[in-house]
C-alpha cells in the first residue's frame, strides 16, 4: 500500500455478454478491450470514514492515471470457422450435388473437393479454438463431438466417391460403395448443417440461430425445388429415349442412352 504508482490491468466487453453471477465456474465471453493503467495506492489508506460511492452511472477517478497500453482484441478463429463451414455444408455441398445432375461427374467430384478443403480449415481453427478456453479443451461439448464425427463421414464419403468413379469407368457397373456414397451424403450433410446451432451455443452466440435457420430453410426450399425439376426432366427425357430407342436403324431394340449413365448419379 506504499506504492504511489501501482499497475492494475483491465479487460472490458463485449457489450452483448451477460453476466453469470459471481461463480468462478461461470462461462464468460472473451474481451475485446484491455489495458493498464496505475494506481496511487496510498491514498486507498485513510483514518477517517470511507467516502461514499457515486451515483449510478458516476464515474469517479481518484488517485489513477489515464489507461494506457489500450488494445482491441477480436477471436477471429471462430469467426473463420463458423464461415468456412457453414460455406462448405450450407452452400458448396448442395450445389455439388445439385451440379452432378446439371453437369458432370467432374465438376461435382472438384465441387466436393473445394467443399472438403473448407471443412478441413474449419477442422483446423476449430482444434485451435477449443486450446483457447476452459470449457472446450476437453473436447467434451455436442459440437466438438458431433464435428469429428461430421469430419470422419467427410473424410470416408470422399473416399468412397473416388474409389466408386474409379471402378465404375473401368467396368461401367454400380458398386456398393456407390450405394454408401449415396446415402452418406445426405446424412454427413444433414448433420453438418445442425452442427452449427450448437457450435453458436459453445461460443455463446446463439442469437445467430434464428437468422442461420431462415437462410437454411430459404436454401432447402430451392435446392429440393430444383430436384424436383431435374426429377422431372429426367423422366422426359427417359421417355423420349425408350421411344426413340425401341426403334433402332435395323429394326433392332436399341439401349436408351440414360441406362448407361443412371449409375452415376450419386449425391
Amino acid at each position: 500500500m506504499s506504492s504511489s504508482k501501482q499497475p492494475f490491468i483491465f479487460a472490458l466487453g463485449p457489450k452483448l455478454s451477460r453476466s453469470n453471477g459471481g461463480s468462478p465456474t461461470a462461462t464468460i465471453q472473451r474481451h475485446v478491450v484491455y489495458g493498464r493503467f496505475t494506481m496511487d495506492m496510498t491514498k486507498a489508506v485513510s483514518d477517517s470514514a470511507p467516502s461514499a460511492n457515486g451515483d449510478n452511472g458516476t464515474w469517479i477517478r481518484s488517485g489513477a492515471s489515464e489507461a494506457y497500453g489500450v488494445s482491441s482484441d477480436y477471436d477471429v478463429g471462430s469467426a473463420i470457422h463458423a464461415v468456412v463451414m457453414c460455406l462448405a455444408f450450407v452452400i458448396v455441398f448442395p450445389l455439388g450435388a445439385l451440379l452432378l445432375r446439371f453437369i458432370s461427374v467432374r465438376v461435382h467430384y472438384m465441387v466436393q473437393l473445394a467443399a472438403s478443403i473448407l471443412v478441413i480449415i474449419g477442422l483446423g481453427t476449430g482444434v485451435y479454438i477449443s486450446t483457447e478456453y476452459n470449457r472446450t479443451k476437453n473436447y467434451n461439448t455436442a459440437h466438438q463431438i458431433v464435428g469429428l464425427i461430421v469430419f470422419v463421414g467427410v473424410a470416408i464419403q470422399l473416399i468412397l466417391g473416388t474409389v466408386h468413379h474409379v471402378i465404375f469407368k473401368r467396368t461401367r457397373r454400380a458398386t456398393k460403395l456407390g450405394k454408401i456414397h449415396l446415402y452418406l451424403g445426405p446424412a454427413v450433410l444433414v448433420l453438418g448443417i445442425i452442427n452449427a446451432p450448437l457450435g453458436t451455443i459453445v461460443g455463446q452466440r446463439s442469437q445467430y440461430n434464428i437468422p442461420y435457420a431462415v437462410v437454411v430453410a430459404v436454401l432447402a426450399v430451392l435446392f429440393f425445388a430444383a430436384r424436383v425439376y431435374i426429377w422431372r426432366s429426367t423422366k422426359q427425357n427417359k421417355t423420349i429415349e425408350e421411344n426413340v430407342g425401341s426403334e433402332g436403324s435395323d429394326g433392332e431394340a436399341q439401349v436408351p442412352l440414360h441406362m448407361l449413365n443412371s449409375t452415376t448419379k450419386l449425391t
